[in-house]
Order: C-alpha cells, then structure tokens, then sequence
C-alpha cells in the first residue's frame, strides 16, 4: 500500500534529525524526494509541511548552505504565512551574496517519485 503524504512527511522529518548530525547528498536527496511527494497530496496540511521546510531550512542553515535555507524558508512562508522564519529570512538577505552557499544536492533537480511499503 501507499505511504499517506503524513507518513511521508514525518519519515522527512526524521531524516532531517539525521541530516543534522551528518550532513550527505544521499540523505538530503531522500528527504527532498519525502517533502515533493508529501506535498502532491491535495489533503496535505500546509502547516505539517511549513514545520517541515522549516525544519529543513534550520538544517541548511546550521550547515551554512544559507542559499538553500532561504529556499525552504520561503516555502514555508508559502504554506504558512505566520511561520517564525522572517528574522533568518532578513539575516540571509543581508549577507553578502558570495556567502550564500547552496546545498549539495539542487532542490530544483529533484523529480518525484511515490514511495509503496
């Protein structure tokens, strides 16, 4: 049977408590491919998935993959306007633009794949 889009975004969510202890292309493309097919669903909760990238974007930060972090910071606010993103938002803005590292792996190269048990 399928995984629900809940399922999958909290198996993204676990991942990205690993991504934090050890950061590698494999794992943050894992998590990505989790978040894309999570967010498909149509019965998704916009907030799970805000608390999602926003938990990624932390990651990106934490890692100084600060291009990658304003990334998933936006995609948070898209989903949850209200999200406590904004000062990380302002502080990446205001950096120099050199500084601002993308991740490993481009978000945008990541296609979509249904996961099955």
């Amino acid at each position: 049977t399928a995984l629900s889009p809940y399922q999958l975004n909290s198996a993204a969510m676990e991942l990205i408590k690993s991504l934090n202890e050890s950061f590698s292309k494999e794992l943050e493309e894992k998590i990505l491919i989790l978040i894309n097919s999570a967010s498909l669903h149509p019965k998704m909760s916009k907030y799970q998935l805000s608390l999602t990238h926003k938990a990624l974007g932390d990651c990106y930060y934490n890692n100084e993959y600060f291009q990658s972090a304003l990334e998933q910071y936006n995609r948070a606010v898209s989903n949850n306007p209200k999200i406590a993103v904004k000062r990380r938002i302002n502080k990446i803005l205001n950096m120099p633009i050199e500084k601002r590292i993308t991740s490993l792996f481009r978000s945008n190269s990541i296609r979509t794949r249904f996961f099955m048990e």
